[in-house]
């Protein structure tokens, strides 16, 4: 993202033209002005200029602060050699202009910086109605051939609440993931609405990445009603939940720093089996959190999408902890020659996670050769009471695993207990 900041000039006719240096590239671009609502102002001419990887636009507004976004339709050359359609967001005052721009035509996203919402999205309405790109390059897992998929879901849960009103809150999602993505392309989420009444509303987002579909989601929304009377209630009974973490627990090893999300083991437990099971139930348990920006204008919504990221994080790793497979992303053969703090930190999980204290002991596992997400369902419960910035408590097991196959439960809980959300994930 550009951002550049002018002092006042005198206008010259309805554009506000400067003199650049001759080391900048420039271009004649027309200006459609549009209003929240997407519907056109007024049009004008100015001049595009910039650099060879940024670009910069300056007219001076007509309609002062009614001015919320422009459409930029190229007409000349120079640096810029093919046309471009370019959300701006004006800001104005009695002493200067400035604005900031995202180029939502590029083929690569922005690099996020830890004060980015990473789910922003912007409209390509080049494209047609409905569809919008992600902003910032999305997180990249040790070892995966992809971007991670709970960013996916999020950005198409975004894109499909972009299409209604503030009061209609997801309930649940559903999808399958077709090919990996790859972080250095931006997405497309084409939505269609598929179906539109006063309580649900339901659409499809298709995911695109250089013109081939990646990703197909379809997500409920309902409406808020308020409370009804007579209807029926009941929730899984929830664990004693322990007190969340503190900033002195224990040391986070260091593959996991990279994780744009955070996260505290709790616990495993081990259930008695029934007779007919071939292995014992376990439950796994840790706290979580997303730690980066959730803006307070996108409301509820933006809880939810960044719950839906969280939901992925970590439940392709659930069935290889519960048949205790070594999973962490590097070779077992590698751990002679890491620093003894490294090597510690190996140890210490794989002991929690009961592969044994010893790298003999570990050789003697079976190993994880390769793993992917199949299909992932979310059933939000209490869209209204989500706070994705503070701890919750994700409590995961696997009650089938053949074939090569795998499936995955989790339950999401508050702090105090209350049940947040249910996913299902195969893997």
């Amino acid at each position: 993202m550009a951002s550049c900041c002018f002092p006042p000039l005198r206008p010259r006719g309805k554009a506000t033209l400067q003199s650049w240096s001759r080391s900048y590239h420039s271009a004649v671009a027309r200006f459609t002005t549009i209003d929240r609502r997407g519907m056109p102002i007024s049009c004008d001419t100015g001049i595009m200029i910039g650099e060879l990887d940024e670009s910069f636009v300056y007219v001076e507004p007509e309609v002062g602060n009614a001015i919320r976004s422009a459409i930029i339709h190229q007409l000349g050359s120079g640096a810029f050699n093919h046309s471009e359609t370019l959300p701006l967001q004006f800001n104005h005052d009695s002493k200067h202009f400035s604005y900031s721009m995202i180029n939502a035509t590029s083929v690569a996203p922005e690099k996020a910086s830890p004060a980015s919402n990473i789910f922003e999205i912007a409209e390509r309405k080049d494209l047609g109605d409905d569809v919008f790109t992600n902003v910032y390059e999305q997180w990249l897992p040790p070892a995966a051939r992809g971007i991670h998929g709970g960013a996916v879901i999020a950005l198409s849960v975004a894109a499909a609440q972009k299409t209604l009103t503030s009061d209609y809150h997801i309930h649940s999602c559903q999808c399958p993931f077709f090919h990996p993505r790859s972080v250095d392309c931006r997405q497309t989420f084409h939505v269609t609405r598929a179906q539109q009444g006063s309580t649900f509303a339901t659409r499809t987002v298709e995911c695109r990445q250089q013109d081939e579909t990646i990703f197909i989601i379809t997500v409920s929304f309902t409406r808020e009603t308020g409370d009804i009377p007579g209807a029926v209630e009941h929730t899984a009974a929830p664990f004693e939940v322990p007190a969340p973490p503190t900033e002195l627990c224990e040391e986070q090893p260091e593959w996991t720093l990279t994780e744009p999300f955070q996260r505290r083991r709790i616990d495993s437990i081990d259930a008695p089996s029934s007779i007919n099971s071939s292995h014992n139930r376990r439950i796994f348990r840790q706290w979580f959190r997303f730690p980066g920006v959730i803006p307070k204008s996108g409301g509820p919504g933006a809880h939810l999408h960044a719950l839906a990221f969280l939901t992925d994080g970590y439940f392709i790793l659930a069935a290889a902890r519960l048949h205790r497979i070594w999973r962490l992303p590097f070779a077992l053969e590698d751990v002679p020659s890491f620093p003894p703090k490294l090597r510690s930190q190996v140890q210490r999980v794989n002991e929690s996670e009961g592969l044994g204290s010893t790298i003999k002991e570990w050789a003697k596992r079976p190993r994880m050769a390769m793993a992917a997400s199949l299909d992932h369902r979310i059933y939000f419960h209490e869209p209204l009471r989500t706070k994705a910035d503070e701890w919750m408590v994700s409590e995961m097991e696997s009650p089938w695993a053949a074939h090569g196959r795998a499936l995955v439960v989790q339950r999401m809980f508050a702090q105090d207990g209350t049940l947040l959300a249910t996913c299902t994930q195969e893997v």
